[in-house]
């Protein structure tokens, strides 16, 4: 093909598309296919569910077992724990994280190994779950409840300290293993519901805890007898 110009005929050379834009297409579409498999992967990679405790419940055991419902998908390889266990609002109690392998079970269980509660009669416990699929993870999912030993490790209801001559005696705490007495300048421990007069300075009012194990009941203010 020829065209005219002022300098009389000049041959017109067609281009094809530029050789960058040739390399570039391809490369293109290679990373768009990339980010289609990744989306696809992850719509398949779901995390698991904390079924057991129910979340936003309260419960009273310190080393509960928490039950996992994987979602329904074959990719899952493995699933990642993290366990935070808090005073509400405040100090770090425990924190335990793992790797759960995948099994053929519908639903997978974890035996939580130490005490969540740490000698605190309430804790709020946060339950993280992240899926592995291969080269992907899954978003996390994540769930809360609460102990409260209280609950199950509690002083009798209707509670009366009688003075001895030697030693002070209270009505025990059914789960109770040991106790601590305080009064307003000291505190002291005992196996039983009993405290020698002679170990504490004693005033009219006593504040006596129950602890059950790793259990921390909720201290009770007594008026002494």
């Amino acid at each position: 093909m020829v065209a005219a110009t002022d300098r009389g005929v000049e041959p017109v050379v067609e281009r094809s598309v530029r050789p960058a834009v040739r390399r570039w297409i391809p490369a293109c579409a290679g990373v768009t296919a990339l980010l289609a498999s990744v989306a696809s992967a992850q719509v398949e990679c779901l995390a698991p569910l904390l079924v057991s405790p129910v979340g936003g419940t309260t419960i009273s055991e310190t080393r509960p077992l928490l039950r996992l419902e994987p979602a329904a998908s074959q990719a899952t390889r493995a699933v990642r724990v993290k366990i935070d266990s808090r005073v509400p609002e405040g100090r770090e109690v425990a924190r335990i994280e793992t790797r759960l392998a995948r099994s053929d079970e519908h639903s997978v269980s974890f035996a939580v190994p130490r005490s969540l509660a740490a000698g605190e009669h309430r804790t709020k416990v946060r339950v993280e779950l992240v899926a592995e699929c291969g080269s992907v993870d899954s978003a996390p999912a994540s769930a809360w409840f609460v102990i409260d030993t209280a609950v199950a490790c509690a002083m009798p209801a209707a509670t009366e300290v009688k003075r001895t001559a030697s030693e002070l005696v209270w009505p025990p705490a059914a789960a109770a293993n040991e106790y601590q007495v305080c009064s307003a300048t000291a505190c002291r421990r005992t196996p039983t519901n009993r405290l020698l007069m002679s170990e504490l300075p004693i005033a009219d009012l006593v504040a006596i805890t129950p602890i059950c194990n790793d259990a921390t009941g909720a201290a009770r203010v007594i008026t002494v007898e």
